[in-house]
């Protein structure tokens, strides 16, 4: 047996079709066996105005679950005496099958025990029949529906912690940045249940966004989205959570051609940023009409907390390793470097020992060849520690302490073309070529000459086979400004063109060198931070195989550098 009736706050219903149907009311549902007492109950709830609801009896616990399963049912009053279902057996089958559903259970019996057994077995409440009153049957009902909200909120803040448990697991476990979005993406789209998912970082060089990986979207994971446009980047742009619930309405303004073509609908997006630092955008989709609620956005929210989070660790680990083998490699090479002129040094010193011990003659040529020669060393040796402080200098982020006075450019070159050539190579020549006697500015003496020869080693180095070096020094006007120019031809190696444009960079080494050539990588980084903190440029023009030319420019005018 079944009876619905309704109970509402004195609204009216109308027939009229020009007036619109007011919304369901809330359902609850009774199950009770007694006619009176389901009659009671009835009246009961019929009074009371602070309660609108609308109330299905059935006289079952069967009825009741057939009930449950094709309706929406806010609350159930439950008989713990029904003939179907007697004592706890009846709250259990509910709470088992319909979990989210609160109950209050209704007895004949003042029995405090029994009405405890049945909180612990998950009833909201309960109702002692015969002593119930509206004002009782209004608070449990409001208490009841009320509490079950909050444990359900509970138990979705519980599965939120868990999945941010999940994602922290997966990044603190994957050290591979292709592997780690792998599973983070597979783990966030089963926890909102998506049919897409995709995570694009930001190029900062580019100034877009790039996908790395997408799940449910095509092979296109390449695609390249410029910041404030389409999805991802107005996402990007906005610094902001976005969720639009129909991307095929007229009004949706943010379906980029890969979510349009893969038939994604609804979608919410979240932008990783640590800190003020964007670090890319995640976003979900659905392939139908679809309302992500408050608590899946808080939950992609949060997740794109901990993602941003796992992806700049993982980038700052990998910058520690690269630092960690660039200093080992910095060791190396500058201990190999230092090794030859030490190995000078010792070798000069020995053959004077032994002439010395043996009282033979020296020659006062022979001594000042051997010293030239030490000196030379020591000034090799004094090059490279200048260079590894200079370096260790701007790693820090400091500026280099320039010391200028009055100096003459060409004054310096030809200085360190004689220091070049004090160790002859047959094969190699050297041409000088100025255009001008002097060219007088205020420089740092010592350290454009450390430029100059940092670029006659390298001009020397990476032409194996020999051949001219050509120095030109001249004097250059450009939109009434005058400038120095200095620059260093060689006919070596060249430059492969995809290194071009890093060369100045520090510790990067052309990929036709590595391997082949020693270096630290730090000699042409510290001559551009030289000649830019003299107010000038340096330069390369390249071919590979064919040679390089090296050119720099400094300001005459701007003397205050």
């Amino acid at each position: 047996m079944t009876e619905t009736s309704a109970a509402t706050s004195g609204s009216a219903q109308t027939g009229s079709a020009a007036v619109s149907s007011p919304p369901p009311l809330p359902t609850v549902l009774l199950i009770e066996d007694n006619p009176a007492d389901a009659r009671l109950m009835r009246e009961t709830l019929a009074e009371l105005s602070t309660v609108p609801f609308s109330m299905h009896w059935v006289d079952r616990l069967s009825s009741g679950v057939a009930y449950l399963d094709v309706n929406p049912v806010q609350l159930v009053l439950l008989d713990l005496s029904l003939p179907d279902a007697d004592g706890l057996r009846g709250l259990h089958a509910i709470r088992t099958a319909y979990p989210d559903v609160p109950v209050v259970v209704l007895t004949g019996l003042i029995d405090e025990a029994a009405a405890d057994r049945a909180l612990r077995e998950g009833a909201q409440d309960y109702l002692f029949k015969g002593y119930v009153s509206g004002d009782a049957v209004a608070r449990s009902v409001r208490y009841a529906i009320e509490r079950n909200r909050a444990e359900q909120a509970l138990r979705e803040r519980e599965e939120q912690l868990k999945q941010l448990q999940l994602v922290s697991d997966i990044a603190l476990a994957h050290a591979g940045l292709d592997n780690l979005l792998e599973r983070l993406l597979s783990q966030i789209q089963e926890a909102l249940g998506a049919d897409t998912a995709a995570i694009l970082l930001a190029d900062d060089e580019q100034g877009d966004l790039v996908r790395q990986v997408a799940r449910g979207l095509g092979d296109n994971i390449t695609e390249r989205v410029p910041i404030g446009e389409g999805f991802a980047g107005t996402v990007a742009a906005e610094r902001r959570v976005v969720r639009i619930d129909d991307l095929t309405q007229p009004d949706a303004q943010f379906c980029s051609p890969l979510l349009r073509d893969s038939g994604v609908v609804s979608v919410l997006g979240a932008p990783l940023q640590v800190r003020d630092r964007l670090v890319g955008v995640i976003h979900v989709g659905m392939l139908r009409p679809f309302h992500f609620g408050d608590e899946q956005v808080r939950l992609l929210d949060l997740v794109a907390d901990r993602v941003a989070l796992a992806i700049e660790n993982l980038r700052l680990y990998r910058e520690l390793q690269q630092a960690v083998d660039m200093r080992d490699h910095l060791l190396a090479v500058t201990a190999h470097d230092l090794r030859n002129p030490l190995g000078s040094i010792n070798l000069l010193a020995e053959s004077s020992l032994i002439e010395a011990e043996s009282q033979q003659t020296i020659s006062p040529q022979r001594l000042l060849t051997q010293m030239q020669r030490i000196g030379q060393a020591t000034t090799t040796m004094g090059r490279l520690i200048d260079d590894l402080m200079d370096a260790a200098h701007l790693q820090l982020g400091r500026a280099l302490q320039l010391n200028p006075s009055r100096a003459d450019l060409v004054e310096i070159v030809a200085l360190a073309c004689r220091d070049f050539t004090a160790s002859p190579d047959d094969r190699y020549s050297l041409r000088f070529e100025r255009q001008v006697k002097s060219i007088s500015g205020l420089w740092d003496q010592p350290r454009l000459g450390r430029v100059v020869m940092n670029l006659l080693d390298n001009a020397r180095k990476y032409s194996p086979k020999g051949g001219e070096i050509c120095v030109r020094v001249a004097k250059q006007w450009v939109a009434d400004e005058s400038w120095a120019v200095l620059s260093v031809e060689d006919h070596g190696i060249g430059i492969p063109p995809a290194d071009v444009s890093r060369v100045f960079d520090r510790f990067h080494r052309a990929g036709n060198v590595v391997g082949r050539f020693p270096g630290t990588g730090i000699g042409l980084a510290g001559a551009r931070q030289i000649v830019e903190q003299h107010g000038g440029s340096i330069q390369v023009s390249s071919s590979e195989d064919t040679g390089s030319i090296f050119t720099v420019r400094l300001p005459l005018a701007a003397e205050g550098h």
